[in-house]
């Protein structure tokens, strides 16, 4: 299951659509004029198409379209949205465009805020649009390569040649940074060795030069260290009438405490505590006095210790650095000297190991080369085949391969891959997007996924335009296959044949109402015997006779 849902507000002549879709084939038909490819435009502008401000209805500010999507099982969406760090816990994905009058666009997805791009790079895993409208991927050779490959099952080769070309680029990016002037790379060694016996003289280790931060903290503060422990030890004077008080009470609550100790086990407990806080008391005074007697300024250890650390600033700030952390720029500094002087042996190993990635990387290209033009032959063989039954008698479809070598190698391998057709018999084949019509490339890209409906790609397909200049016999073959393809993918076709509307698991009637003041578009999801009424009024007359409506429940399928 690929779009689940569609909501539309305010777009166009579309008041207020919601839309529920389901697995299989669903074709869209109506009226000429009655806006049937509405939902088309809309699903692109919540994919990421440009968004205009006509596109706001008449009367309203703005205008809002969201889809709904399964993603469960579509790991390359989910990554997408990995990166992009929006979560998608359950299997749906939510996205949202609104438009204002003036032009101005917002785009959501899961209700978070996105760049409309990242909308059209996450919509390439989502949806592909077949017809006269951008969402044409079929036209990007890149999705040419991708759909030889999955009509191949060329998984494991692709992988393998892009880890080989990964290799290769590595080694390369390696082998470049160790390929500067010699001379410089010299220069460089010798102000690495300069930079490193600056460092030297002035570091011994990061606790020695912490333990230097914290003695100099101290000598700088000593008569304020010297004044507040004269200050506290003062308080244990017996001049001191305060300090005496709290010693003479203190001592009178353990003894009356004391005396009944034995009578309360809590009142022995509190008897610990007030202890416990007069041996604490003696302990600081005695500790208090014994600081005061060692503390000794010595002026030249001060000095000493001054100049070390106006040296050490200068150089944190040579390197753009702090005092404390100057001791890892010497390690850094170190490893880069250590490097630069095995350069040379580095060089030429990376040498080697270039000139082996190269070889396995074309080895493994070339396999993956030949079996693309093993199956480019199939390939075109069986999509030519299809066209004709599509009715381009004559037409020709062509998977050419220009084989690049000679270039640097790619993630990709060394073919260049383009789909080549001529829609009528005698012309060369030309590239695609040159040659096809809108009906044809629709009708084209029909065949192809038929073909490659079993390999990977998009979940929804959408066909517009599939059935211009074609009736009959042929609009018949063509509702079977998307038909058939429904039956793997989601296919969603807007048609005005009765020969495709038939062949559709599910049917959406398009109309258009209007009043004096307004114009409206709505589209409905018909029951079997309104498909019936459907189809006749399809099948064209002045008058819906029996005649026609039993001819149109017999060309219903399912």
């Amino acid at each position: 299951m690929g779009l689940r849902q569609l909501s539309v507000k305010n777009f166009a002549i579309v008041d207020e659509l919601e839309l529920e879709f389901n697995d299989g084939m669903t074709v869209f038909s109506g009226e000429t004029g009655a806006g049937k490819s509405i939902m088309i435009d809309a699903l692109g502008l919540v994919l990421g198409d440009r968004a205009q401000s006509g596109v706001v209805r008449n009367g309203a500010d703005k205008t809002s379209i969201s889809a709904i999507f399964d993603i469960s099982k579509l790991p390359a969406a989910q990554a997408l949205l990995d990166e992009q760090d929006i979560d998608h816990e359950d299997d749906d994905c939510l996205l949202r465009r609104q438009i204002s009058k003036d032009g101005r666009s917002r785009a959501y997805i899961n209700g978070v805020s996105v760049p409309v791009q990242t909308l059209k790079s996450l919509s390439e895993h989502l949806i592909d649009i077949h017809g006269q409208h951008a969402h044409q991927s079929l036209l990007r050779k890149d999705t040419q390569r991708e759909m030889l490959d999955e009509f191949a099952g060329h998984d494991t080769l692709t992988k393998a040649v892009r880890k080989t070309a990964e290799q290769w680029k590595n080694i390369t990016t390696e082998l470049e940074a160790l390929s500067d002037d010699p001379s410089e790379r010299e220069a460089q060694k010798d102000l690495l060795r300069y930079q490193i016996q600056e460092l030297e003289t002035s570091i011994v280790n990061s606790d020695d030069l912490l333990a230097t931060l914290e003695k100099h903290k101290r000598l700088a503060n000593m008569t304020q260290i010297a004044e507040a422990c004269q200050t506290a030890t003062a308080l244990f004077d017996e001049e001191n009438s305060q300090a005496a008080n709290i010693a003479t009470s203190l001592g009178s609550a353990i003894s009356a405490l004391d005396a009944v100790s034995d009578f309360d086990p809590k009142i022995a407990s509190i008897l610990e505590v007030l202890n416990e806080v007069n041996i604490q008391l003696e302990e600081s005074e005695t500790q208090l006095r014994d600081l005061i007697g060692s503390l000794d300024f010595d002026k030249n250890e001060f000095d000493s210790i001054e100049s070390r650390l106006g040296t050490l600033h200068d150089l944190a700030r040579k390197h753009q650095t702090k005092i404390e952390t100057l001791p890892e720029t010497f390690e850094k500094l170190t490893t880069q000297l250590s490097d630069l002087e095995n350069s040379d042996q580095r060089f030429q190993e990376l040498q080697s190991e270039q000139i082996q990635a190269l070889e396995k990387y074309k080895k493994t290209a070339q396999k993956l080369s030949e079996s693309r033009n093993k199956f480019a032959k199939k390939l075109s063989d069986v999509i030519s085949k299809e066209m004709q039954i599509l009715g381009m008698a004559g037409g020709r479809f062509e998977a050419s391969l220009i084989n690049k070598d000679d270039e640097k190698p790619t993630l990709f391998g060394i073919d260049q891959i383009e789909f080549l057709v001529s829609a009528n018999p005698g012309q060369e084949p030309q590239a695609l997007s040159k040659v096809a019509s809108g009906g044809e490339l629709s009708r084209i890209s029909l065949a192809i996924q038929v073909i490659t409906a079993q390999g990977k790609g998009v979940p929804t397909m959408v066909f517009d335009e599939v059935d211009v200049g074609i009736g009959g016999g042929i609009a018949e073959i063509v509702g079977k296959k998307m038909r058939g393809l429904g039956e793997q993918k989601q296919v969603l076709c807007v048609t005005h044949l009765p020969q495709v509307a038939s062949q559709g698991h599910n049917h959406m009637l398009v109309k258009k109402d209007s009043d004096k003041d307004n114009t409206w578009t709505q589209i409905t999801p018909l029951e079997p015997e309104q498909r019936i009424d459907e189809i006749a009024r399809m099948l064209g007359g002045l008058t819906i006779t029996e005649q026609t409506l039993k001819h149109a429940e017999e060309m219903l399928v399912g």
